[in-house]
């Protein structure tokens, strides 16, 4: 009986001592696994956060040119060329950036970029190209220093002086031009040149939009829209129409 007794001690002690070890180890493993919890990085999605606009100075024959970049938004696949954004005589860089256009180009799947000509915005103090070789050289670098490759030109009013004699390149890969400047000087070379052209201009524009499209429509297989009650500048007054019809022309590309 004492035998008995004793053994009965015993296993009572060591079942109490290992109730607590076993208590203990909980505790231990449910705090070691808060710390890990605790501890692990978040990681986001590369998709859930949308590229920023990018501002850059571009060095071109001892000149600042100011730029502005967009990269594609993670979200959509990247399309295999980029979207240049020249700007008239009354605007920038910054025009483009408040109408939205580089975030709807962005979320289209486009790399774009948005340029102060010289002599405007961030490009004040840059030396203007006289000649239209000159303005085919800027533009050529411009397009070289932002990697846009075989680029589609956004081109409105004065800033046709430089990309209207960058036809003659065949480095296009597309225009978009919102009654540019200049298309007269090159009218007897229009129908040479196998270029897609998009025209846009307002019904309001009776100067320089009907006159661009009459010369741009000597291109073949120009396409052009008139936007009714729309003025020169129709697309800063209603920018949800040029994007539309923008990204609908880039997607056909």
């Amino acid at each position: 009986m004492a035998i008995h007794r004793l053994l009965s001690h015993k296993i009572q002690r060591w079942t109490l001592f290992f109730i607590i070890f076993l208590c203990i180890g909980i505790v231990l493993l449910w705090y070691l696994s808060d710390i890990v919890v605790q501890t692990q990085p978040i990681i986001m999605s590369s998709n859930s956060v949308k590229p920023q606009p990018e501002s850059l100075t571009l060095k071109i024959k001892h000149s600042d040119i100011h730029a502005i970049k967009l990269s594609a938004s993670g979200t959509t696949k990247t399309k295999p060329f980029g979207v240049l954004l020249l700007h008239g005589m009354r605007y920038s860089v910054e025009t483009w950036l408040r109408l939205g256009t580089m975030s709807v180009l962005s979320d289209n799947g486009y790399l774009s970029a948005a340029i102060d000509l010289p002599g405007y915005g961030g490009s004040k103090d840059a030396a203007v190209p006289q000649t239209p070789e000159e303005k085919i050289e800027l533009l050529s670098s411009v397009i070289a220093g932002l990697d846009l490759g075989r680029v589609v030109i956004v081109t409105p009013s004065m800033s046709g002086e430089y990309a209207i004699p960058y036809l003659l390149t065949n480095k296009l890969r597309a225009l978009i031009a919102l009654a540019p400047v200049s298309t007269e000087t090159m009218r007897d070379l229009y129908q040479t040149i196998r270029v897609p052209l998009l025209v846009m201009i307002g019904s309001e524009d009776h100067g320089i939009g009907d006159r661009s499209l009459t010369d741009l429509k000597l291109v073949e297989g120009t396409q052009s829209i008139v936007v009714g009650g729309g003025s020169h500048s129709f697309y800063v007054d209603n920018p949800e129409i040029l994007h539309r019809h923008m990204i609908e022309f880039l997607n056909k590309l």
